[in-house]
C-alpha cells in the first residue's frame, strides 16, 4: 500500500510540534460519518426583487483579518447583506467571541449553529468532541460596500501568518469568511434569492439542503453559491451538487479534481486555503414551474480524506411578478433576518 501523505492538520516529527499523530484522512477502520452536533442548513432569508446576489469569501487561518472584493453590475444598489464566518475551538473554551470589524465599523455575529471540528487539532479529538466549530452570521447591510471590504479583528490564536499545519492547536482557529450580498438593478429581471444556513461538518458522507419560496418562469436563469469551511488542495474528490447532478468536483466540468480545495485562502497557503465560496450557474437544471431545489455537498466522495464544514447556500432563480387585486406587486421583497 502506498504511504499516506501528511494531513493538513498533522504536524510532521520534525517540526519540533508535540501531538498531531493522527491525521483526518479516512482509512479502512474509520467509517464516513458527521463529526459533531449538526444544525442542518435551513432557510434564513428570501427576498424577490430586480436584481440579484453576488458573493465571495476570504481565508483567515492565522491571520485574523482579509479583504473581500465584491462586484457589483453598473446601476446596482445594496439591499441586503450578511457576512459569514467559522471558528474552531476546545470545546471548554464556550463558544467564541462573535465580534469583528468591516470596514473599521465593529459588528457582533449571530452564533448560528456549533458543530464538530473539521479535523482540527486531528480527528480523533474532532470524533472525541474535544474540538468543535462555531459558525456565525452578521447582518450587515450599511456596512458592506461595491469593490473592497476590509476586515480586521476577528477572534484568532495567530495572526502572523503560520502556515495551519504548524499550528494546528493555536486556538481559536479562524478559518475564513464569505460575504453574500444582495443588490437591487432596474436592467435586471425579477429574481427570488434564497438564502439558507447552518452548520454540518462531514467527511467521506454527503449533506444536502432544500431550497424553497419560488417559481422559476423561463427563460431560467439561476445561480447558486455553496460557503463551505475547512476545503484543501492537498485532499481530491469533494464534490457540490445541485438537484443531484454534479456542478463541481468529480463528474463536473467545474473544478473537476476537487470543489471544496480552500480556494479561497490560497493565496497564502495553497494547499490549506481552508474556506470556499465557489458560485454555479444550474439554469440548465431548473425547469419553469419549478418551486424548490436541492443543493448539497459531499466530503471526500468515494472514500477520500477531506473534512467539510457546509456554512451556506444561496440561490437566485427568475420568478414571475404579477399583480394582486389592489394592486400591490406579489410576491414582495421578504427577508427573514
Amino acid at each position: 500500500m502506498a504511504q499516506e501523505e501528511m494531513p493538513r492538520d498533522k504536524v510532521a516529527p520534525s517540526s519540533g510540534l508535540a501531538g498531531g499523530a493522527v491525521g483526518e484522512r479516512l482509512t479502512a477502520a474509520r467509517t464516513a460519518a458527521t463529526i459533531g452536533p449538526q444544525r442542518p442548513l435551513t432557510q434564513s432569508a428570501l427576498l424577490t426583487l430586480r436584481g440579484d446576489y453576488v458573493a465571495a469569501g476570504v481565508g483567515m487561518r492565522n491571520l485574523g483579518s482579509g479583504q473581500i472584493v465584491i462586484d457589483l453590475p453598473p446601476g446596482s444598489t445594496i439591499v441586503r447583506a450578511w457576512l459569514y464566518w467559522s471558528i474552531i475551538r476546545q470545546t471548554v473554551a464556550g463558544p467564541a467571541p462573535a465580534t469583528a470589524k468591516l470596514n473599521g465599523q465593529d459588528i457582533t455575529g449571530t452564533l448560528i449553529a456549533t458543530t464538530g471540528s473539521p479535523g482540527w487539532p486531528d480527528i480523533a479529538q474532532a470524533e472525541a468532541g474535544t474540538t468543535l466549530a462555531d459558525v456565525f452570521r452578521a447582518d450587515v447591510t450599511g456596512m458592506a460596500v461595491p469593490g473592497a471590504n476590509s476586515l480586521s479583528n476577528f477572534p484568532s490564536g495567530l495572526t502572523d501568518g503560520t502556515a495551519p499545519q504548524d499550528a494546528p492547536s493555536a486556538f481559536p482557529l479562524l478559518n475564513g469568511a464569505s460575504l453574500v450580498v444582495v443588490f437591487s438593478n432596474p436592467a435586471f429581471p425579477l429574481k427570488t434569492v434564497v438564502v439558507n444556513d447552518g452548520g454540518q461538518t462531514l467527511f467521506g458522507t454527503s449533506a444536502s439542503t432544500l431550497l424553497t419560496g419560488f417559481v422559476a418562469t423561463g427563460p431560467v436563469a439561476a445561480r447558486t453559491t455553496y460557503v463551505v469551511s475547512d476545503g484543501q488542495a492537498r485532499f481530491l474528490s469533494d464534490t457540490a451538487s445541485f438537484n443531484g447532478t454534479p456542478v463541481a468536483g468529480p463528474g463536473a466540468a467545474l473544478k473537476p479534481n476537487d470543489a471544496f480545495d480552500g480556494a479561497d485562502g490560497a493565496a497564502f497557503f495553497p494547499l490549506d486555503g481552508l474556506w470556499d465560496t465557489p458560485t454555479v450557474d444550474v439554469s440548465h437544471l431548473v425547469s419553469p414551474g419549478d418551486t424548490s431545489a436541492v443543493a448539497a455537498i459531499t466530503a471526500g466522495a468515494g472514500g477520500g480524506s477531506d473534512v467539510l464544514t457546509y456554512v451556506a447556500q444561496v440561490l437566485s432563480v427568475t420568478t414571475a411578478e404579477f399583480v394582486g387585486v389592489r394592486g400591490y406587486h406579489i410576491p414582495h421583497t421578504v427577508p427573514l433576518t
